[in-house]
């Protein structure tokens, strides 16, 4: 098992696709964060499929397209205060 492991890592360019990857999905999401700033999110892949302003709303237009796998987040406004914690 190791050895499978080790010869897939050495791969030529096996962990630069990898990196550049996630860097892509942070720069995706942090761009969703100031244009979505107060919606519910939906993410796939790193990127957004659809926003709306309630949860309910979402989960009903992504069942109707038919989308399913998706991470659902709310994006805060920059004016919001940090929540930590709940209570």
């Amino acid at each position: 098992m190791r050895n499978w492991k080790d010869r897939i890592l050495r791969r030529p360019g096996a962990g630069a696709a990898r990196k550049e990857r996630v860097a892509v999905a942070r720069s995706t999401i942090a761009d969703a964060q100031v244009e979505y700033a107060g919606l519910w999110v939906a993410l796939k892949d790193g990127r957004v499929v659809d926003a709306r302003p309630t949860p309910y709303e979402l989960t009903m237009a992504l069942h109707e397209r038919d989308i399913t796998d998706t991470t659902i987040v709310r994006m805060p406004g920059t004016d919001e205060p940090e929540l930590v914690g709940l209570g």
